[in-house]
């Protein structure tokens, strides 16, 4: 839904002050490649699907395998139970 302009006269109009989100924590990190899949000369997903649930709904994050990648502090808790050594 977009804000809506006071017009002050024919040519200038003022917009009301957007809201500014807070910003969250992040974290730098890298995961593996699939080694098993590379191997086998197969079309692999280079891409980990995060996904946080909670009463305000669901989001799912992807992750990019194999390059540096900030994610937020929820989903680097995932991350880190499934790779402890990231």
């Amino acid at each position: 839904m977009a804000a809506k302009k006071t017009v002050v006269d024919d040519i200038t109009f003022h917009a009301p002050p957007q809201e500014e989100k807070p910003v969250e924590t992040r974290v730098r990190i890298k995961l593996p490649l699939r080694e098993d899949d590379q191997s086998a000369g197969l079309n692999v997903d280079h891409f980990e699907h995060v996904t946080i649930s909670n009463e305000l709904g669901e989001n799912t994050i992807y992750v990019k395998r194999g390059e540096w990648v900030d994610v937020t502090i929820p989903v680097f808790i995932q991350l880190r139970q499934r790779y402890p050594d990231i």
